[in-house]
């Protein structure tokens, strides 16, 4: 189990949003708009689905990303398990 407060998985969120900044508008507006509404797994997959194709920037991720990718209890992540561990 992955133990991360909500406010750490915040910041997280708006690390990975950073990253993605100009990559997919769509998608970005979506993870500011998760992450107004304090849904921070909601704001990664964004980030995820908008860095999908772009190894370079999934490698940028911080590490509690692929913690929480590796973490059962994170189902929402699991969709980029294998794509985070490459």
């Amino acid at each position: 189990m992955t133990d991360i407060s909500f406010d750490a998985m915040m910041a997280v969120a708006r690390q990975c949003l950073e990253i993605i900044r100009g990559i997919n508008q769509l998608m970005e507006d979506d993870a500011e708009v998760a992450l107004t509404a304090g849904e921070p797994l909601a704001a990664i997959e964004s980030v995820l689905d908008a860095a999908y194709g772009h190894p370079e920037l999934v490698r940028l991720s911080p590490p509690e990303v692929r913690k929480m990718a590796n973490d059962p209890e994170f189902i929402e992540l699991e969709p980029f398990r294998e794509y985070l561990n490459t």
